[in-house]
């Protein structure tokens, strides 16, 4: 499992009251995976453009669309 993508040191754990992850180490929250207990959504690009994709990929093909910010 890759660290925390915001602060780089602390592994997210799952949370007790919304589901989400938070990493221990810098609090951020992470989006879990839609398909697996342990992983959470990364912003990975594929042939047809950015997507969310879960971090235990290849063990767990969780992913979810990118919304779009404007």
């Amino acid at each position: 499992m890759p660290a925390c993508p915001a602060c780089g040191v602390g592994l997210p754990v799952r949370s007790q009251t919304d589901g989400d992850l938070v990493c221990g180490d810098c609090g951020e929250n992470q989006r879990a995976c839609p398909s697996c207990e342990a992983g959470w959504l990364v912003e990975r690009r594929g042939r047809y453009g950015a997507f969310l994709g879960c971090v235990r990929f290849p063990d767990c093909d969780g992913k979810a669309k990118l919304t779009k910010s404007t």
